[in-house]
C-alpha cells in the first residue's frame, strides 16, 4: 500500500551513460505488511543490539563494552552505529538482522542506490521479486568468478517495512548501469528521505524497496525460510525452500514500464504529512 504526497523543489543529477536524472516531483508514503528479502548469510548478532531496547544507550554501552573486550566491535563499526540517528534506529529481538546492511557494507560491495559509503536494506514487495533480484546478482556473481556447479543456501527474511520513500520510474534504473540509481540514492537520502520505491528491474510488475534506516522496519524480522539455489555451471536452474521440490526458476528480463505508474498511489496534499528532519 502506498500514498503520493507533494515533494520539495526538484533537483537533478547527472547520471552514468548521459542519462539525465529528474529528481521526482512526490514522495510516497510507503506501508509493506509484509516485506521480503534474500540473504546469502546472517552476519553473527551483536546481542547489544537485542538486549538493549533503550536506543539512545547504544553509543555509550557498545564503546565501553568494546575498550574492556566484552564486545569484539571493530571501532569502524562503532563509529557506525554513532552514525545512525536515534530516532532511526531499533532495538530488541532480531534487531542484529535488521542492522547488518547498515553496519556491514563497503565501497568495494555498491548497490543500485549506493555506492557503498552507506549501508542499504534491499527488499520487494513478494517473495517472486525478491527470487528474481537475487537470482540475478548471484547468477552474475558465480558466473564471473567461474564457479563450478553447485547448490548455495540462502534465507528469506520477512517483516513489514514502510517510511516516506521516493517513488523512481524504470527511466531512472538503467539495468545494467547503477551509477544514475546511486545518484538517485544519495539525493533522496540527503534530503531526508527513508528510501527508494521502484519497479523491479528483474520481475516484470513488482515493486521492490531500498530502505536507507533500520526504524523502516517493524521488528521482529523472521528467518521464514531457508532456501537454496541450484547453479548449474551457467546460470541459477532452479530453487527450492526448506528442502521441498526444486522448482524452476523464471528467466527472462522485464519489459520497459516507462511512465507506467505505481498501483495503489493516490494524490494527496504535501501539508498531510509531517516534515522529515
Amino acid at each position: 500500500m502506498s500514498q503520493k504526497h507533494g515533494f520539495p523543489p526538484s533537483q537533478s543529477a547527472q547520471g552514468g551513460g548521459g542519462l539525465l536524472l529528474a529528481y521526482p516531483d512526490h514522495g510516497i508514503r510507503m506501508n509493506w505488511v509484509t516485506s521480503h528479502r534474500v540473504v546469502g548469510k546472517l552476519f553473527p548478532p551483536v546481542e547489544l543490539f537485542e538486549d538493549v531496547t533503550d536506543v539512545q544507550a547504544w553509543d555509550y554501552l557498545a564503546e565501553a563494552l568494546r575498550k574492556t573486550g566484552t564486545l569484539l566491535l571493530p571501532a569502524e563499526e562503532i563509529t557506525r552505529i554513532k552514525a545512525i540517528p536515534v530516532g532511526k534506529r531499533v532495538g530488541g529481538k532480531t534487531a542484529s538482522i535488521a542492522l547488518a546492511p547498515f553496519l556491514y557494507y563497503s565501497v568495494k560491495r555498491p548497490g543500485r542506490f549506493s555506492d557503498g559509503s552507506f549501508g542499504v536494506w534491499y527488499c520487494g514487495e513478494t517473495f517472486d521479486v525478491a527470487l528474481a533480484e537475487t537470482v540475478f546478482h548471484f547468477a552474475n556473481f558465480m558466473r564471473a568468478t567461474g564457479e563450478p556447479a553447485q547448490d548455495r543456501d540462502f534465507i528469506e527474511l520477512r517483516c513489514p517495512a514502510g517510511g516516506f520513500v521516493v517513488s523512481a520510474s524504470m527511466a531512472e534504473l538503467a539495468p545494467d548501469d547503477y551509477s544514475p540509481g546511486q545518484a538517485l540514492g544519495a539525493l533522496a537520502r540527503s534530503a531526508g528521505y527513508d528510501g527508494i520505491l521502484y519497479p523491479s528491474v528483474r520481475h516484470l510488475g513488482g515493486q521492490a524497496a531500498a530502505l536507507f534506516w533500520p526504524s523502516c522496519l517493524t521488528l521482529p524480522v523472521q528467518s521464514a525460510r531457508k532456501l537454496q539455489y541450484r547453479w548449474d555451471g551457467q546460470r541459477v536452474s532452479h530453487y527450492r525452500a526448506d528442502e521441498g521440490p526444486w522448482q524452476e526458476v523464471p528467466h527472462g528480463q522485464p519489459e520497459d514500464t516507462e511512465g507506467v505508474p505505481l498501483p495503489g498511489a493516490s494524490v494527496q496534499p504535501l501539508a498531510t504529512q509531517p516534515r522529515l528532519q
